[in-house]
């Protein structure tokens, strides 16, 4: 049991965390950006776990994500960028839309415990590059 306790210590201060106290969610399964239509909506998609678990004990249960962008670099907290969303969907899609077409936008995701406990860890990025439409054509006379 003192493992698995100091493994639950080590886990906290890995992840992070935010001003309230307790563990920290599980990371995001998946985090996806992609572009979408003229280039000014980013389509986001994820999944995030319900609950952390080790050897099938319940250690947290996740309440909701919230999602972040920024344009010059990964929102490394959940104060960071600009809010796009804060849902209690732990699996879901969401179009986020008037942005700029040619500028890069980077997303963060960040899982919270029903305790408020913010997940920060790395790996819930995603990167899109809002691109409009390019016609190319020829001239017929």
């Amino acid at each position: 049991m003192a493992n698995k306790l100091r493994y639950v210590a080590s886990l906290s201060t890995a992840i992070g965390g935010s001003s309230a106290s307790g563990i920290p969610p599980t990371n995001t399964e998946y985090f996806i950006a992609s572009k979408h239509g003229e280039g000014t909506t980013c389509y986001l998609q994820w999944k995030t776990p319900s609950h952390t678990t080790i050897n099938g004990y319940i250690l947290v249960s996740t309440a909701g994500v919230m999602i972040r962008r920024s344009t010059s670099d990964y929102p490394a907290t959940e104060g960071d960028g600009n809010f796009v969303l804060n849902t209690t969907d732990l699996e879901g899609t969401y179009e986020d839309t008037g942005l700029t077409a040619g500028q890069e936008y980077y997303y963060s995701i960040f899982p919270y415990s029903d305790h408020g406990v913010y997940n920060r860890d790395i790996t819930g990025h995603a990167h899109v590059t809002a691109k409009g439409y390019v016609l190319y054509g020829i001239k017929i006379e």
